[in-house]
């Protein structure tokens, strides 16, 4: 079984709690598509509910999709209208199931921090590439008032918000593991966007127990107390949460090319 965090449980939810603007979709969708298109196929690592893959799909580039949970694969077909869009596969990050020299191209967003090694997925990304082929890789992460809030809950819980695998700004190791597999880093890709969600949004989704931070929390009766404590001090430090304006996102993906 895998040590990797699955979000079975956040199928439902997941698109109403994390996503880019249109604008920011766009911008992602383009911009992948121009390194891609022409190539294939086109492997997603953490293809999730399809939120990039479905559009990058769209935009004429041939995806395949792995994710460990099968209740988001699920929610992408149902987003798809039932029908499978492209190829997808259940399975590991950390040991992928495909054969050396698959793929044309592969990307992740937001996955590494949920696998506690991180290296190994480098490593079978890049044995799953054929020569001359790009990976592109987008690390999650908070800021701003987000950031704040997430800290104020682990202080209040006494729990470690840190993630299993690498860490939200882990950059500079990302480089290194992956230039030592003989991968070129490129210039990276990136843009700016407006958050798609408010505050209170964000607020409402901690007090909903949605995000891989707040499952640590157990015990139900602890994690409400807290998130209340949250929504206190946040709004006495700053303002009522419905009336912050949404914030503005620095959006960043690194590029590298396999020789």
């Amino acid at each position: 079984m895998s040590d990797s965090i699955a979000f079975d449980r956040a199928a439902e939810y997941y698109d109403d709690t994390r996503g880019l603007s249109e604008e920011g979709v766009r911008h992602t969708t383009e911009a992948l598509a121009e390194v891609f298109r022409g190539g294939g196929p086109i492997l997603e690592v953490g293809v999730g509910t399809g939120q990039v893959a479905l559009p990058l799909h769209d935009a004429g580039v041939p995806v395949m999709g792995v994710d460990l949970s099968r209740p988001m694969l699920s929610k992408l077909l149902v987003k798809a209208g039932g029908a499978l869009p492209f190829p997808l596969v259940e399975g590991d990050a950390a040991s992928l199931p495909f054969t050396d020299d698959a793929f044309g191209g592969a990307y992740l967003r937001w996955v590494l921090h949920l696998i506690p090694d991180w290296r190994a997925a480098v490593r079978e990304i890049e044995r799953i590439l054929t020569p001359g082929s790009t990976f592109i890789a987008a690390l999650g992460a908070y800021g701003g008032y987000r950031q704040e809030m997430q800290a104020r809950f682990a202080e209040i819980t006494g729990i470690s918000t840190e993630p299993v695998g690498l860490a939200w700004n882990g950059w500079d190791e990302l480089d290194a593991e992956v230039t030592s597999l003989g991968l070129q880093k490129l210039p990276d890709i990136g843009f700016t966007d407006h958050d798609r969600d408010d505050i209170e949004h964000f607020m409402q989704a901690i007090e909903g127990n949605r995000f891989s931070w707040t499952w640590a929390v157990p015990d139900a009766a602890t994690r409400e107390n807290a998130a209340a404590k949250v929504r206190r001090w946040a709004e006495d430090r700053w303002r009522p949460l419905s009336e912050i304006p949404p914030e503005t996102l620095h959006w960043r993906f690194a590029v590298y090319r396999l020789p």
